[in-house]
């Protein structure tokens, strides 16, 4: 089963991207659970499907909650 862009049309590639992940930290000194979520940590490398026209890139989903792009 082949895939097309969303963006250009072309045909989707298995290929590697790297997912990210996040941190917390807390708001208030003495708070015991994380607060505000930012970007960081060593990130992860997952699969993909991967467009070699235009770069656009889409993890697989869940049926319920669809794709989610990457790039």
């Amino acid at each position: 089963m082949s895939e097309t862009c969303r963006r250009c049309g072309s045909e989707m590639r298995p290929g590697l991207a790297m997912g990210q992940t996040a941190k917390g930290a807390p708001d208030f000194p003495g708070d015991r659970h994380a607060s505000t979520m930012s970007a960081g940590g060593p990130g992860n490398l997952m699969q993909c499907m991967k467009c070699p026209e235009c770069g656009w890139s889409v993890t697989g989903g869940s049926p319920l909650r669809g794709r989610v792009a990457v790039t």
